[in-house]
């Protein structure tokens, strides 16, 4: 039998994503796209509503389409050979930032729909790359700890969407939505530019 101390051995994955910088900017770009991106989907009813109003049957629809950019996205990434995985994960946050972008201050019907395919794109790409590379790059015997960290984002996705509505009670749904995601824009811009860790791994 083997007796560790739990306390002890989540201590140790911590400390090793802590000193290990590739595996942290992984995570950190994991976590930015769930916090700054996610939360539209809880005030989606708002946008459905109040803007384009199209009401419930309407924002099945948006969300579907959401689905289908996320299984396409899915297909090709099945069907290409892993290659500049860590420029596909910025790039997938950029696209679903800017889709969601054009999508929070859209009027029109047509334009958001185009825009919601966009955003599942982005999210699926971003999460299976950053999924893939996680595993790929973390050592064994820290990858159960590494992914149990990474599987938090979930739980963190309520968090952006407490400070999304705040932002959106205080100002305006569209505004808080296309702030957060012009943030996570500038974010992987700027991690292309200076973060060429990423942007090479493969």
């Amino acid at each position: 039998a083997v007796r560790k101390n739990v306390m002890g051995e989540i201590k140790k994955g911590v400390q090793y994503i802590a000193h290990n910088r590739l595996i942290a900017f992984i995570l950190l770009f994991m976590i930015a796209a769930v916090l700054l991106a996610m939360p539209f989907q809880m005030l989606m009813p708002v946008f459905a509503k109040d803007i384009l109003q199209i009401g419930v049957e309407g924002q099945g629809t948006l969300m579907s389409l959401s689905g289908v950019g996320a299984i396409a996205a899915s297909l090709v990434l099945a069907s290409i050979k892993s290659r500049r995985r860590g420029l596909t994960l910025l790039i997938s946050n950029i696209i679903m930032g800017l889709g969601l972008i054009v999508f929070a201050f859209s009027v029109s019907l047509p334009l958001s729909m185009i825009m919601m395919v966009m955003v599942g794109i982005g999210r699926i790409g971003g999460n299976t790359v950053g999924n893939a590379l996680l595993q790929t790059h973390t050592d064994p015997e820290y990858l159960g700890r590494v992914m149990s960290i990474m599987m938090l984002n979930f739980g963190l996705s309520g968090l952006g969407t407490f400070f999304a509505s705040i932002l959106a009670e205080t100002i305006s749904a569209p505004v808080a939505i296309g702030g957060l995601a012009t943030a996570l824009v500038v974010l992987s811009f700027g991690a292309i530019f200076f973060v060429p860790m990423i942007r090479k791994l493969e």
